[in-house]
């Protein structure tokens, strides 16, 4: 299979991962307030959060690429967000929900 097929691969599924892990706290907000006792601005915070780490390392980002090889940082940008997901997924109060959507947001 030739390179540029498997980097069209890559960056689909990186962009399904994106959008699944932007969308997902909204979709599951009325669960998640009822079980973990949010309120609105909680909620708000936690949806927030996994766009916040894209403030600070927009930059920064592009030079660790370029110094590490674009592989091995979307291996690891996608590992931070399943990671992140995870945890989010098991969170029993919403500080482990944050942690997970801000590791997930450092991986987007």
């Amino acid at each position: 299979m030739p390179t540029r097929w498997i980097v069209l691969i890559g960056m689909v599924v990186a962009k399904i991962a994106y959008s699944f892990h932007l969308q997902s706290a909204a979709v599951v907000a009325p669960g998640l307030m009822e079980d973990l006792a949010l309120n609105t601005a909680t909620l708000g915070t936690l949806i927030g959060l996994f766009t916040l780490p894209g403030l600070v390392l927009a930059v920064p980002s592009s030079y660790i690429s370029s110094r590490y090889g674009e592989r091995l940082f979307i291996v690891t940008c996608l590992s931070l967000m399943v990671i992140g997901g995870l945890l989010s997924s098991i969170a029993t109060s919403s500080h482990y929900l944050w942690l997970g959507r801000l590791i997930a947001g450092v991986g987007a």
